[in-house]
């Protein structure tokens, strides 16, 4: 990897603002953070498909609990990890597979498809992306989260969040969904009489080519109960507001995340010929992406593996969090001065039960236990399937007294179950706390990995702050991201290089964040004189020699600062970088000016902005040059 530096003599001689415009060494990875934010790798849910295998650690090469739509069937067969990209290779079944359902009914399928489905059903507000290339034929390629119904209570609902559903090879009356990406939010609700309704909103825009034709970046960020926005290639695409018919904050559960194929009851399957085309029939994921907010200065939790495999064991967040359940007159998380683990403990009087939903491996004996008492009747701790109602075990509590109960159920067939603590008629009340779910013989090690390093390392600033003769302090904001913590140091120089007012080291956590500070300034400001805030990202403890990101602004006192404008910032883009024969410019309109320029300031290319955008770089020698639109800085690029 080469670095490249600049002396101090050829960035005061360019006056450049040189990181506050849009990097272009890649598409963003996630949305900027508001101010005071961050986000950080959720490694639950990210996968660079690198190697030939499937995580299976991660994920189902099927779907837990659905076969498929008819006619495609989901095979794990037909999923496979080549060269760092997962894929789905749809095809023509060699004979029909009849398939009996649990009412009795058949279904007849005659098409492989498939699906990979998390293991961990965990997913939350945050953000979620994948870069996909759609198979060319009348079958989906898709991207999407979903939950399981609440069970007992009524109302229960369900929640599926379709980031992207798209079909490359869509029949005529369907050619939408080719070229746009088309997201979906559904909320499914079954009242007390069995009646089911769907309260959907759904939103799209342009993928700007064929889904078929190439990858793209499909990216969503889940914001809260109720808000959605979506991005095609790291620009925002369209906004979804959920369908609040059937409640005022539907999507207030976590969920699992799918990757499928399937055909739709609206739009023809394809032929036998397209699924023998091994050249359309398949759906690519490069790679899955998740990211979770924090406050820019917030450490992520420590997570203890214990072997504990419940969330929120012992409720000590004071909510249901990692829990949904039924029924219940209450059903509560209350404070208990003898809870037997912390301050909280779960209340119910029946009928109805306090349940959670868990990813476990077939075969294999589980340990279930907790801490009760029951001041009347009986309380059932109990487990079975998660999509039947044969139980896998269970004991029963009675004690008016704090009492630990445990027992030993084995999976067989089944990955995924459900636990609950049940209080069955009006007259059973229990109290519970210190859930445990534990393998037998202790959780399994997986072999040490290495995550991956998500984060191009950047630093910029965000803001252009103004400095008059009678400021006190420059308020200043600007954007990171590392992939492990860092140090900030900013400092301010006059026209000469010294020091203004003392130098300042922010601690930087891992992620890509976005800090405003306030960096004090000495009296006796002049009128016209130039200030330099610089601002680089280091090693901890690191010096000049380490600098791995820097970023200037020149600002005069009373004055304008250096650069392009926030508006103008937002917008402009610019790829691939590094680059070989030529560089993409988008968000500046044909025939604006534009310079090339060397580290020492020299214009090596000049010209106007041809349509697209294109400026040809062939000529030049590889090393690090900056591109200027209007005289203004934009950014730097890399010839290879």
């Amino acid at each position: 990897m080469q670095t490249y530096r600049l002396s101090r003599l050829a960035l005061f001689s360019l006056g450049l603002l040189l990181c506050t415009c849009v990097s272009a060494q890649e598409l963003p990875i996630a949305p900027e953070p508001p101010v005071g934010t961050r986000w950080t790798v959720n490694n639950d849910f990210t996968d660079e498909f690198d190697g030939n295998e499937l995580d299976d650690g991660k994920w189902f090469d099927y779907h837990p609990r659905w076969l498929g739509r008819q006619p495609a069937i989901f095979l794990p067969r037909t999923v496979s990890v080549v060269d760092g990209v997962m894929q789905i290779r749809n095809i023509k079944l060699a004979q029909d597979t009849v398939v009996t359902f649990f009412d009795g009914s058949t279904g007849s399928y005659s098409i492989g498809g498939g699906a990979v489905v998390s293991r961990k059903t965990e997913a939350y507000h945050g953000y979620y992306e994948v870069r996909m290339k759609a198979s060319d034929i009348k079958m989906s390629s898709t991207f999407w989260m979903s939950n399981p119904r609440t069970s007992g209570e009524c109302p229960n609902y369900s929640l599926e969040l379709d980031v992207i559903e798209t079909i490359g090879g869509a029949s005529p009356g369907n050619a939408g969904f080719i070229t746009n990406m088309k997201s979906n939010t559904h909320y499914y609700q079954t009242d007390c009489n069995g009646n089911n309704r769907v309260f959907s909103q759904g939103g799209q825009g342009p993928i700007g080519g064929d889904s078929s034709e190439d990858f793209h970046t499909y990216g969503c960020w889940w914001q809260d109960e109720n808000n959605m926005i979506f991005y095609v290639d790291g620009e925002e695409s369209h906004r979804i507001r959920a369908n609040t018919g059937g409640s005022a904050r539907p999507f207030d559960r976590p969920m699992h995340i799918n990757m499928v194929t399937e055909t739709y009851d609206w739009q023809p399957p394809p032929s036998a010929a397209d699924l023998a085309d091994d050249s359309r029939n398949t759906t690519y994921y490069d790679f899955i992406h998740s990211f979770k907010m924090f406050g820019v200065d917030e450490p992520e939790p420590v997570i203890v593996n214990d072997g504990n495999l419940v969330v929120n064991p012992s409720f000590e967040t004071g909510t249901f969090q990692g829990w949904t359940g039924w029924g219940g007159s209450p059903r509560e998380v209350i404070t208990d001065a003898d809870a037997p683990d912390g301050d909280h403990v779960v209340h119910i009087v029946g009928g109805g039960a306090p349940e959670q939903i868990v990813a476990l491996e077939a075969n294999t004996e589980y340990i279930l236990g907790a801490t009760a008492r029951v001041p009347s009747g009986r309380v059932t701790l109990g487990v079975k399937p998660s999509t039947e109602n044969t139980n896998l075990g269970a004991v029963v509590f009675d004690e008016d007294a704090w009492v630990r109960k445990e027992f030993t159920f084995n999976t067989g067939n089944v990955t995924e179950v459900k636990f609950f603590f049940f209080a069955q008629t009006g007259g059973d009340e229990g109290f519970a706390d210190s859930f445990t779910l534990e393998r037998v013989g202790g959780p399994v090690d997986p072999e040490p990995v290495t995550p991956a390093l998500l984060l191009n390392e950047s630093f910029s600033f965000a803001n252009l702050p103004q400095v008059t003769t009678s400021s006190t302090a420059v308020d200043m904001r600007f954007l990171f991201k590392a992939n492990e913590t860092r140090d900030v140091r900013l400092r301010i120089t006059d026209e000469s290089g010294a020091l203004v007012g003392e130098e300042v080291i922010y601690s930087a956590l891992p992620g890509y964040g976005h800090k405003a500070l306030s960096m004090p300034l000495p009296a006796g400001l002049t009128d016209g004189e130039l200030l330099t805030l610089e601002g680089a990202l280091l090693p901890v403890g690191g010096g000049d020699d380490d600098m791995l990101e820097s970023g200037r602004l020149l600002m005069r006192v009373n004055g304008g600062t250096t650069s392009t404008n926030d508006r103008q910032l937002e917008q402009l883009s610019f790829y691939p970088n590094p680059a070989t024969d030529q560089i993409r410019i988008q968000g500046v309109r044909t025939g604006t000016a534009y310079s090339v320029m060397d580290v020492d300031g020299r214009k090596v290319l000049t010209g106007q902005l041809p349509d697209g955008g294109i400026v040809p770089l062939r000529e030049l020698p590889a090393g690090l040059y900056f591109i200027m639109v209007e005289d203004r800085a934009m950014g730097r690029v890399v010839k290879q």
